[in-house]
């Protein structure tokens, strides 16, 4: 067996993920917390 790897790994160019920092706002807590609770009970 070969131990090397001759293909390249290309990061994505565009993804849908934020770049930046993400603050611990009270509306962005209150959002996430309503998805996963959607997630996690409703959408199964």
């Amino acid at each position: 067996m070969a131990t090397d790897h001759t293909h390249q790994h290309q990061r994505p160019r565009y993804t849908r993920n934020w770049p930046g920092p993400w603050r611990k706002t009270p509306g962005r807590i209150l959002g996430t917390s309503l998805v996963r609770f959607y997630q996690l009970t409703l959408s199964g």
